[in-house]
């Protein structure tokens, strides 16, 4: 029962009643409407003098109480009615909701997107008004899509800052840059420079930044920028390939991130655990969820605990886990043939419960070689346009062949093949067929080519295989624990300079002639330092090597004697080529010039004197390039160069994008 003598006394009969009547327990006797209630309490507000009070002693009337007791009706009415309302719903049932979002006109959508943190909007990959891939970002709260200017050459694995300001993207070169830009204007601001492959990102509220570079592992800068610091890296015993797609758990500290390894140890790769707090060799080597793209994990809505989403076969699972990160059940599915681009899976989901995702298989990057002259006009092409990847790009000496490493679908470098091809004809033949992947082909000057491959199950040993496909591949350098890749031939063919990725990358020289009596080719050191060298290139006198490395703190060319019998095999001598940073070094065929690729994407041309020493010229620039994998051109002896050039991507996926509203409804029993 109601205790209506718990009113003030003050309160007036009229107002009992019809409290009285808001609250009856039968519905029949409830009162009907709150307009009635309404009247009933201007009438008593117009003639309160009418009514007399309940208790036996009349209380003064004044506007300020009759006010006060006048809104607290109205309130007390109101909510005892939705109150009882309530009381006779059953609790509402919350299901999922999902629907699709088209490509916007402006451009088209490439590959994966990205939610925001907070589930307003998603960023993606699109072509800009001039063609090159940028970032753009869409509201859910509307149709407007934008482009942010300055992410030109933007690369997958681009992530939020945790207050969705941000987006921090990464642009692969010589060397690679990640930069942030704020989603509201401005220009992109740089954060560090890396070597290699960028592998994905991610970044914590406390402003840590944590990202994956291949071969190397993974690194963490501030959200101001610096230097970056190791994290993890590559476990070299289990054949890992990379470390990517880092992401943070709540604590900021922990982080989830995907490993591959290859060469008979794929059953290795995975999701795995990490912390800021350990050493690259304290991180845990045990294996949380086997998996087949980078992990994103999503907190509860409730705060207890979350759920890491990942693919399995295409299909887009999610594995609760409880407060204390132990699997909370089995793993839900879903959504199934949903894309990927390697190990970047095509979805994400917001801390607020949205998930977003697209099927479909990821559009190739194409590419074309093509050659130009010393001015930068475009000569010609060789064969048609194909998705490569990896090696690149080297011509045989006399010009007439060149080989390349052609990749499977999404640059996928574990289908990878050396593929050959007379310049005249440009129609490309693999060099063998096998299963193995095989990169980094190198052309030697007696009819062989040279490549790092997973043959036998090696992470990247060194075979080489006669350039006319009639033979079966031959071991030069094999049962190493490390990654090789063939960088050039000497002009008589008696040696091979190879980078091994033990990190950092070191240069060595392999004879390349009969075994020795113990059944091995001994390599001899050439460039063994602290620093990463690479790209090592003979001189057509056989006595002088180019290469770069980033001893100064960025990537520059250097030149270096050449002493076969002496370890290391290098003579007195060491010149700085580039002054302003460089990449990729290539001789002339008459030995007078040397070119590189400066940080600005241009190619430079070195007038140099060979002989008992030395002698280099001023570097001056000769067009803009527009090249990528390792290899990225070559020179033929008439002086043209033979570029890998970036084409246009094939024609992307269609799917549109699928938004889930409260996704994670599908994980309660």
């Amino acid at each position: 029962e109601i205790d209506f003598s718990k009113l003030p006394s003050d309160t007036p009969a009229s107002i009992r009643t019809l409290l009285r009547r808001c609250l009856h327990r039968d519905p029949k006797g409830r009162l009907r409407d709150i307009g009635e209630a309404r009247v009933a309490i201007q009438e008593q507000l117009a003639t309160p003098a009418s009514h007399t009070a309940a208790s036996t002693a009349p209380a003064q009337q004044t506007p300020h109480n009759r006010l006060v007791w006048g809104v607290s009706v109205i309130s007390i009415a109101a909510t005892a009615a939705l109150a009882f309302v309530h009381l006779r719903e059953r609790p509402p049932t919350v299901e999922t909701m999902r629907f699709q979002i088209l490509a916007p006109e402006q451009t088209t959508l490439i590959n994966s997107v990205v939610l925001s943190p907070d589930g307003h909007g998603f960023a993606f990959l699109g072509p800009g008004p001039d063609g090159r891939v940028m970032l753009w970002v869409r509201s859910l709260e509307s149709v407007d899509v934008r482009p942010l200017i300055g992410t030109e050459g933007a690369t997958t694995g681009f992530f939020w800052s945790a207050d969705s300001r941000f987006v921090a993207f990464a642009t692969n070169g010589f060397p690679g840059r990640l930069k942030k830009v704020d989603i509201s204007g401005g220009p992109a601001q740089p954060l560090c420079e890396f070597t290699g492959s960028f592998r994905g990102g991610d970044w914590s509220a406390a402003g840590a930044i944590l990202f994956g570079v291949s071969p190397s592992g993974l690194w963490q800068i501030s959200e101001n920028g610096g230097t970056p610091t190791p994290v993890t890296k590559l476990n070299l015993t289990r054949q890992e390939t990379q470390h990517s797609g880092p992401v943070f758990l709540p604590d900021g500290r922990k982080f989830l991130y995907f490993r591959a390894s290859t060469g008979g140890n794929e059953s290795q790769s995975g999701i795995y655990t990490g912390s800021l707090d350990a050493t690259p060799e304290q991180q845990s080597t045990s294996r949380l969820l086997v998996a087949e793209s980078n992990p994103v994990y999503a907190p509860s809505l409730s705060n207890i605990g979350g759920s890491v989403l990942f693919l399995r076969a295409g299909t887009l699972l999610a594995q609760p886990f409880d407060s204390a990160f132990q699997p909370n059940g089995n793993a839900v599915s879903l959504a199934k043939d949903v894309g990927n681009f390697g190990s970047s899976g095509w979805f994400s989901a917001s801390a607020n419960g949205h998930l977003a995702f697209r099927t479909g298989r990821a559009a190739a990057q194409m590419n074309q070689l093509v050659w130009f002259d010393r001015q930068g006009k475009r000569l010609g092409e060789v064969g048609a346009p194909m998705e490569m990847g990896g090696g690149g790009v080297q011509l045989s000496r006399d010009g007439e062949r060149v080989v390349i490493t052609r990749t499977g679908p999404g640059i996928d470098l574990q289908e990878a093949h050396v593929w050959i091809a007379d310049v005249s004809r440009g129609i490309f033949s693999r060099l063998y067929s096998s299963e193995d992947a095989d990169t980094a082909p190198a052309v030697s000057p007696n009819g062989y080519v040279a490549f790092s491959s997973t043959l036998n199950g090696a992470v990247g040993d060194l075979y080489w295989a006669p350039a006319n496909g009639l033979g079966s591949p031959e071991p030069l350098l094999v049962k190493s624990p490390t990654v090789k890749h063939p960088n050039h031939f000497s002009p008589d063919g008696r040696f091979l300079i190879y980078d091994d990725h033990i990190p950092p990358q070191d240069l060595y020289i392999l004879p390349v002639g009969a075994p020795s009596a113990g059944g091995e080719r001994k390599p001899i050191p050439f460039a063994v330092t602290k620093a990463d060298e690479t790209f090592g290139q003979f001189s057509p006198d056989g006595k002088w090597i180019a290469y770069s490395s980033d001893e100064s703190g960025r990537r520059e060319v250097y030149v270096q004697g050449f002493a076969p019998d002496k370890v290391p095999a290098n003579a007195v001598g060491k010149w700085t080529i580039s002054t302003a940073g460089g990449d990729k070094p290539r001789w002339s065929a008459n030995g007078k010039e040397l070119y590189y690729i400066a940080l600005d994407r241009k190619m430079m041309a070195v007038p140099v004197k060979l002989g008992p020493m030395f002698e280099p010229g001023v570097a001056k620039p000769l067009f803009e390039t527009n090249v990528t994998a390792f290899n990225p051109y070559d020179v033929s002896p008439d002086g043209r160069f033979l570029m890998n050039t970036i084409a246009a991507s094939a024609a992307p996926p269609s799917s549109p994008v699928t938004i889930v509203l409260n996704w994670q409804a599908a994980l309660k029993p």
